[in-house]
């Protein structure tokens, strides 16, 4: 779905500035709240973060992600308001992650044990829902099922025991906690069909970059992140500030809490896929916990917006004014694995009967 969302962004843009319309984008989270009181804590005594992928245990998780966003696109010969094409994605994922270390990677295996994604364009309308989880696999195209599978039956490229419960990929950490690598995992036609959801993108995201150097509340530093929406795969990034806080302690493990924000506002961008922009206002806020005895993101929540603006076309032929707004919002948490809820995240009941 990316690599054809990214075919309608294949464009070239000139360079002149555009005034960019549209809602406020989002405020930050609020930075009022007062740090945790932990029992025998040493301010002066610096944390330091073990490297992530050594001597630690399976943890499960769940990833949720929802994107909203629209896309403009007016001529300079429109004399009527833009009909914007609007885009809206929900990605749910369940996975368990297990360290992993060789003499090539310091990481982390990531095992599939369910996933639901949605992803609803208007202008022109389409739709497409992927159901998957307890040895079942839904597949609906534009609001009709068009496939329900489950076990393994003969004849089938896709069955839910080929992906279920299965490497999907496999994570490498560089000393700093941030992944330099990622490889997808499973057989091939499992690879194909997870490639054309937005997951890659998604866990890189609800990764955490951590500092080498000890550090003690009030401490900042930065890592950069590319949403898992169409702006990120479009190559527009953030630089995100992480403000060490304190400590909390998630599920009674005692955590690193962290502050993130971040903002951007720069004109004439391009970016590394090949895009141009004339005009990227971005914005950031979320807060994570990371475990101190394993450098693990316990719990990690965060919204985004990006706003951008860009030319279509050269002179003397026809030229369009592009906008995209989109707000994504991130969820990861762990969760007990033995406990398999009855409804999705979004409060779609599982494999429930869809009416007409």
């Amino acid at each position: 779905m990316i690599r054809i969302l990214l075919l309608l962004l294949a464009l070239s843009c000139a360079s002149d500035s555009v005034k960019l319309g549209g809602p406020e984008i989002l405020e930050a989270l609020p930075k009022d709240r007062k740090n945790p009181e932990v029992q025998n804590f040493d301010p002066t005594k610096p944390l330091i973060f073990p490297l992530r992928g050594e001597s630690y245990g399976e943890v499960a998780y769940q990833l949720f992600v929802e994107s909203n966003g629209n896309r403009e696109e007016q001529t300079s010969e429109d004399m009527r308001p833009p009909d914007p094409s609007r885009n809206f994605s929900h990605l749910e994922l369940e996975y368990r992650s297990l360290p992993v270390t060789t003499t090539e990677v310091t990481g982390e295996q990531l095992i599939l044990d369910g996933l639901h994604y949605k992803m609803i364009t208007e202008g022109p309308n389409s739709s497409r829902e992927i159901e998957l989880g307890s040895d079942r696999l839904r597949l609906f195209a534009d609001g009709e099922q068009i496939a329900d599978i489950e076990g393994n039956p003969p004849r089938r490229p896709i069955t839910p025991r080929k992906m279920l419960y299965r490497s999907f990929a496999l994570l490498g950490f560089a000393p700093s906690g941030e992944i330099n690598s990622y490889q997808i995992q499973g057989q091939r036609v499992s690879r194909d069909f997870i490639k054309d959801i937005p997951i890659q993108m998604a866990v890189l995201y609800a990764n955490v970059g951590l500092p080498e150097r000890g550090v003690v509340p009030g401490d900042r530093w930065s890592s950069k992140r590319y949403p898992p929406d169409l702006t990120g795969a479009a190559g527009l990034s953030i630089e995100i500030n992480h403000t060490f806080a304190g400590y909390e302690d998630i599920n009674g493990v005692r955590c690193a809490w962290l502050l993130l924000d971040g903002e951007r506002n720069d004109e004439n961008v391009r970016t590394h896929v090949g895009m141009a922009f004339d005009r990227v206002v971005g914005k950031f806020g979320g807060e994570a916990w990371i475990d101190v005895e394993t450098s693990r993101v316990l719990k990690l929540v965060s919204e985004n917006t990006f706003r951008t603006a860009y030319k279509k076309g050269k002179p003397p032929g026809k030229v369009s004014i592009n906008r995209l707004r989109f707000r994504t919002k991130l969820t990861l948490e762990t969760r007990d694995p033995g406990d398999v809820p009855g409804k999705w995240k979004d409060g779609q009941e599982r494999f429930g009967t869809r009416g007409k």
